[in-house]
């Protein structure tokens, strides 16, 4: 079974994700490589042996001979099955998606070439962060870190990790406590929130850690700010976290992370009842995430909850006239920081410097 499913992502991965990218010479060069591995593997009738056993995937080339597998092929090939993998993301695909990354894997052994390597490994990385796998994601994290990779990017990444797992489990919490007081949770209930809350407490100490590297390599990085800043709030280090949220604000360079620090910082104020406080920083927000609905939520509350009756009423006008963004964190605020992209961005470069 293993061995139809990664032919069947051989023969259909390259179909598929031509499908859904714009045309260009770079990707028409690209696919010209990913049908010569195919066709090769194919002739050769090899595919048994490159693919299902895995283990002999080196010594099976070498014994090919005339087996036209250049670098540049090589190269196309772990690109194709990487691409397949991410394509599958529904339920019940998890299974088929590893196999494709295994032999994404397998076939990189053969390409040697440091920098592709690494760069391929960052992007496996993000891309299990990106389906909520925190513990394949630092596998990967930390295989590229053995490499001698050890930028403030990996430091990032690695951190976000724990940080997306952490604030995650965090927020099943409130799904599993009644809002009635005199509801009596039974023990093993009690015992469910108490060690998802200790297993997410764990992760985010763990992010702070490896976010204070990264402030200690580049002290100006205003994204490690914001999300340790962030892990601090929900850890309940209430000083730590306006401090750390407040520099964010001060070094961001981009709206949208320094929105993020005062959307942040706003809701800190809101749960500490200082209302002044929050309605400034909830305003700062919305000037720099005018696009996104969960500002003007968040203002129009607490300007509610402060007496400014016609200011929440206007607020929430405002709400309700944006269209909701794909990356408007109205839905929870842990998203924000999820890397959709960066899995993406790796690999199309990746693909640029195969076939430039």
């Amino acid at each position: 079974m293993p061995f139809a499913w990664v032919v069947a992502g051989l023969l259909l991965a390259p179909h598929a994700v031509a499908q859904t990218e714009k045309p260009s010479l770079t990707w028409e060069r690209y696919i010209v490589l990913v049908r010569q591995y195919q066709q090769d593997v194919i002739d050769w009738n090899q595919a048994l042996v490159l693919l299902e056993d895995r283990g002999r995937l080196e010594s099976a080339v070498r014994n090919l001979g005339s087996f036209p597998l250049t670098t540049k092929v090589l190269k196309a090939a772990v690109l194709m099955h990487t691409e397949a993998a991410a394509k599958l993301s529904a339920p019940g695909d998890e299974r088929v998606r590893d196999l494709q990354i295994d032999v994404a894997r397998n076939i990189l052994r053969l390409v040697n070439e440091q920098d592709f390597s690494s760069k391929w490994h960052l992007a496996a990385g993000y891309f299990y962060q990106s389906v909520l796998s925190p513990g394949q994601a630092l596998h990967f994290f930390d295989r590229l870190r053995e490499m001698a990779h050890d930028d403030v990017e990996l430091l990032l990444a690695t951190a976000m990790v724990h940080e997306t797992y952490g604030a995650f489990e965090l927020s099943k919490i409130p799904r599993w406590t009644h809002p009635n007081p005199v509801f009596v949770q039974n023990r093993a209930e009690q015992r469910l929130v108490a060690e998802t809350r200790r297993q997410a407490q764990q992760s985010l100490r763990q992010a702070t850690e490896w976010y204070s590297k990264a402030i200690d390599r580049v002290p100006a990085d205003a994204v490690a700010y914001l999300r340790r800043g962030h892990c601090y709030s929900l850890l309940g280090q209430l000083e730590q976290a306006i401090a750390d949220l407040s520099r964010a604000s001060q070094l961001a360079e981009r709206p949208y992370e320094r929105g993020l620090a005062e959307l942040f910082l706003g809701r800190l104020y809101r749960e500490s009842e200082n209302l002044t406080a929050s309605v400034s920083h909830y305003r700062r927000a919305v000037r720099d995430l005018s696009d996104w609905q969960v500002g003007y939520l968040a203002l129009s509350e607490v300007l509610e909850a402060s007496g400014q009756r016609a200011e929440s009423r206007e607020a929430l006008q405002s709400s309700l006239s944006v269209k909701v963004q794909p990356n408007d964190p109205s839905g929870g605020l842990w998203q924000y920081y999820l890397r959709m992209d960066a899995f993406s961005d790796i690999v199309a470069e990746l693909r640029e410097e195969t076939v430039p």
